[in-house]
């Protein structure tokens, strides 16, 4: 039984051996890719970048993570006209869930799109939620625009 115990562990540190060469390789790719990435792509990879931090915590593969998190939220900031409501919600929030603040002026960007886009109306009622629970996760005020804006006023 002792035996079987040990070849069982060792299959398993393997498997995450290549579970994590993997992921490494993925990132990469990711990173190099990201400017030719769309909105949506961009808030699907968003999205899961955000959920592997979140598993990650202090995992050795939090620094890449958080790195193509960043080459992800920088690239859809250069396009963020681009970006619909659910997009700027999804980048947010996978920030958040990620326990990664985008730089400032990813933020800033993100912050004046998602003002925009609330006050022309266009956030639905669980892009508003998602938006403002990065926001507080994140432990960053929306600035003056987006709270003002009528989708995400809560009274």
């Amino acid at each position: 039984a002792r035996c079987c115990a040990s070849e069982r562990s060792a299959t398993r540190e393997k498997a995450a051996a290549l579970d994590a060469a993997a992921l490494a390789q993925l990132v990469s790719r990711l990173e190099q890719t990201a400017s030719g990435l769309g909105a949506r792509e961009v808030s699907k990879a968003a999205s899961a970048l955000g959920k592997l931090l979140q598993r990650a915590g202090a995992d050795a593969e939090a620094p890449s993570l958080r790195r193509a998190l960043a080459a992800v939220t920088d690239c859809c900031v250069r396009g963020a006209t681009a970006l619909d409501a659910q997009a700027v919600a999804t980048v947010l929030h996978a920030h958040a869930s990620g326990g990664c603040a985008p730089a400032e002026a990813s933020m800033r960007a993100l912050q004046q799109r998602a003002a925009t886009l609330a006050s022309d109306g266009d956030f639905n009622p669980q892009d508003s939620a998602n938006t403002l629970w990065a926001f507080a996760k994140l432990g960053v005020p929306p600035d003056g625009a987006l709270a003002a804006a009528p989708a995400l006023r809560l009274a």
